[in-house]
Formats: C-alpha cells, structure tokens, sequence
C-alpha cells in the first residue's frame, strides 16, 4: 500500500492500494480524499466478529462468519476470505452477483486446495465450505475495505483444524 500525507491542514491524501491474486494477477485501487482539515473521525468499515470454527470432523459442513459495520459514513468496498494467505472468496457490493442463479459464477470464488464453497448458500457475511477434508485445516483469515474516503482495511483470522472421525 502506498499512502500520501495529510498534516490536518487543507490538502489531498492520496491511497493507492495494489493486491495481488494467486492467478497473478494485480488489482488496484486508488482513493483520494480532499479535505480542510482532520475531524478525528473513523472512517472505513471494522470488522466486529469473527467466526472461525476451531474444529470440524471430516465431511462436515462449516460455517464462517465475518461481521463488520461501517463506520464515518463509508461502505463496504470488498470482503474477501483468504486460505493459507490465498484468496478464495470474494463480495464486492454492486459487482458481486445479487441473484441465486448467478451467485455460483468463478468471478467470487477461487480454487484453493480443501476449500470447497457451497456458493448457493453462501452469503456477504457467511461463507459455507462443504464436505470438508483434512486438507480443509489452516488459516482462515477475513479482509474487509471501505469505501471512499479512506479505503481502510481490517483483518482478522482463525484457525481451523479437520480431524479424522
């Protein structure tokens, strides 16, 4: 991430954020805020709870949750899901698929070894893995970004273990 200044006199604070994806390819987002001075508000969206199962039995049906709010009137840019730091999940508002038919398409889920995304019933804020395997444990970690203003980004992430009846 590469981020301009702002000394809370007039000005212009320009954020460039660049994310990387496991296919390799880049995805950018810029964000520029004009303003005449800082109020000491939060702007961005937080994360509010995680919900990581700390264990599952093979076949299994497991449910992970990433509640956030918005905060100092941004939105909801992206919340994306990450396996062992790879992307496998993504809901971008206005982008993302808002119908059951299309809510299966390859542009919001990706292929990670063990993570099987039930799509139909997965949602903004849950996501759903199917018939998981022992290759299902790892890192599950949960990425949200605001909007405009500041683009600001909040992680959090869980473990989750898949054992063998």
């Amino acid at each position: 991430m590469v981020s301009g200044h702002h000394d809370g006199n007039a000005g212009a604070v320009v954020t460039v954020m660049v994310s990387m994806h496991h296919d390799g390819n880049a995805e950018a987002v810029i964000g520029i805020m004009v303003s005449g001075h800082h109020d000491g508000a939060v702007y961005g969206v937080r994360i509010t709870d995680l919900g990581v199962p700390p264990v599952a039995i093979v076949g299994d049906e497991v449910h992970l949750r990433c509640d956030y709010e918005d905060e100092g009137g941004s939105t909801l840019y992206t919340l994306k899901w990450y396996k062992d730091s790879q992307e496998f999940y993504r809901h971008q508002p206005g982008l993302s698929p808002h119908t059951a038919d299309d809510r299966c398409l390859d542009d919001d889920t990706y292929h990670v070894e063990g993570v099987a995304v039930d799509c139909w019933v997965s949602t903004e804020r849950e996501v759903v893995l199917k018939a998981v395997s022992k290759s299902t444990s790892g890192e599950y970690q949960c990425e949200v970004i605001g909007e405009h203003p500041k683009f600001r980004k909040q992680t959090r992430q869980a473990n989750l273990i898949v054992y063998c009846k």
